[in-house]
């Protein structure tokens, strides 16, 4: 785990496959920088694969609006 990102914890939940535990530490993150666009990203990516789709394609597109040129995110979302 890398200690000098914000979102290590979360993300290491998520590359671990624990989904509840990183929505929810991307979702403290969130509330404490909400137009950060990469954590947008994954909690979209998160929410859709624990099979909440339709809410998890919305926050990706809150992703896209927040950094529109971002290809990867264009990309995830398609």
């Amino acid at each position: 785990m890398n200690a000098s990102r914000p979102d290590a914890a979360a993300f290491e939940h998520f590359r671990a496959g624990r989904l509840a535990e990183a929505e929810r530490e991307y979702r403290a993150l969130l509330a404490r920088e909400p137009r950060n666009a990469a954590w947008t990203h994954l909690l979209g990516f998160i929410v859709a694969r624990s099979g909440r789709r339709d809410e998890g394609l919305a926050i990706l597109d809150q992703s896209i609006a927040l950094e529109p040129g971002n290809a990867g995110f264009l990309d995830n979302r398609a």
